[in-house]
């Protein structure tokens, strides 16, 4: 519950700066604000406050959620969130880019959480939201399964609103795209690139993944294929590096923010008494970065939308989101009248990057998408990377959760099959030489 920070001094802090002292704390309560293993890098904990209003001595309750870092290894500063500047970019979303968003724009025009406060001191950050759970919102109800078409509709739609107002924002920025990146340090993606321990130890539980899923049917020539190809392509670079040089930087003049973690953990929906969608919110803004729409784009059909229904559809998602792209910019601004991005670019920038949706399922589809009770305890904040044996052990702890998993967990093995077999479909390996 993250007591070191979630204490009646930090509530009463926030209540101080946040009401200019008009409300006072009367008692909290507070509880695990997620279930085991729905987080990689961050802690939540869901709080319920007794308030008053000091004027009027009336009683309210406020339901938060509040965000922290995990610690890193032996409890000391998280080192990977750090060199990301992982909590500085989300702190950095709802405050200085939904201002510029209000300043430039238009006011209240992404729909994001409600953003309350936020403390940037190292081993203490934390940043405060409403309790979307209390608002309504849910976990989508099929996010193992995969997204129907509502729900891919939905998400798309969302996308393409953060793309288009951040266009937007940097045409009318004082300098443009140029001075907004200057002035902006979210304009560049964490280099994951940096820890090359950790991309050799990911590298090595590809490999592993791989022979995981030979089960002697009709996939595993699609597997081989596939790992062939990985072999060719990453066995003497490093993963992220190539990423990074390949992937993430878009090749048109349409220059956005991206979400850069838009799978189905980061998503949350309302739904009405039949089951219809009635609103979407995109959570954790903490890998933001200005580059290429197509990452966004493979990171969230990749994850959220199964096989069958990925090769069938994917022209029309992809024409769907150009629609809804469009339509969002001349709405938000009548003036422009030429956007520089056409279906073609669209298809081509998310061709270029459509192996982030391999690295991200395979990174996290044998943990999110298991049975709670096959969840292993792994901690990967915890893990020191500059430790060549405890990369090893961890490497090997992977491995084996991995295996058990794929063996046992009939829909894990179809998800990550579905996103090799898509991949080899579209060429993905041809679009990053």
């Amino acid at each position: 519950l993250r007591a070191d920070i979630v204490n009646e001094t930090f509530l009463q802090k926030v209540l101080f700066d946040k009401y200019d002292g008009k409300i006072e704390l009367v008692s909290f309560e507070s509880k695990p604000g997620s279930q085991k293993g729905d987080n990689f890098i961050g802690d939540l904990v869901a709080v319920d406050l007794k308030v008053r209003y000091k004027k009027e001595n009336k009683e309210s309750i406020y339901h938060w959620m509040i965000k922290t870092l995990k610690p890193g290894p032996d409890d000391q500063e998280n080192g990977l969130a750090y060199a990301l500047r992982i909590f500085d970019r989300e702190e950095y979303f709802y405050t200085t880019f939904i201002n510029d968003l209000n300043k430039y724009v238009k006011k209240d025009i992404l729909n994001t959480i409600p953003f309350i406060y936020s403390i940037n001191e190292k081993k203490k950050e934390a940043l405060v939201f409403q309790h979307l759970g209390k608002m309504g919102f849910r976990d989508p109800v099929n996010k193992k399964e995969g997204f129907d078409l509502q729900h891919i509709h939905h998400g798309l739609n969302w996308i393409a609103r953060l793309h288009g107002a951040s266009f937007i924002l940097f045409s009318k920025y004082p300098g443009g795209h140029e001075a907004w990146c200057k002035d902006n340090f979210v304009s560049e993606a964490g280099k994951f690139s940096m820890f090359e321990g950790m991309c050799d130890m990911m590298k090595k539980s590809y490999f592993q993944m791989f022979q995981s899923l030979l089960n002697g049917s009709e996939n595993d020539s699609f597997v081989k294929q596939f790992e062939s190809l990985f072999r060719d392509t990453f066995s003497n670079t490093n993963v992220f590096k190539l990423m990074e040089d390949k992937m993430y930087v878009s090749r048109s003049k349409f220059k956005i923010l991206c979400h850069g973690d838009t799978w189905f953990n980061n998503i949350m929906f309302k739904y009405d008494e039949n089951g219809n969608i009635i609103d979407t919110i995109f959570l954790d803004m903490q890998m933001i970065y200005c580059g290429n729409l197509g990452s966004d784009l493979s990171y969230f059909l990749c994850t959220c939308v199964t096989y069958e229904t990925l090769s069938d559809n994917l022209d029309d998602f992809l024409h769907y989101y150009y629609k809804c792209l469009t339509k969002h910019i001349r709405e938000l601004d009548p003036s422009i009248t030429e956007i520089p991005l056409t279906l073609e670019d669209i298809k081509h920038d998310f061709l270029k990057s459509s192996l982030v949706g391999f690295f991200v399922a395979f990174n996290a589809f044998p943990f999110i998408l298991s049975k709670k009770e096959d969840f292993t305890d792994f901690e990967f904040t915890k893990v020191d990377f500059k430790d060549k044996e405890e990369l090893e052990k961890t490497t090997k702890e992977f491995a084996i959760h991995s295996n058990k998993v794929i063996f046992e967990d009939t829909n894990v093995y179809n998800r990550m099959v579905g996103v090799i077999k898509f991949l080899l479909d579209i060429n993905s390996f041809g679009y990053i030489k």
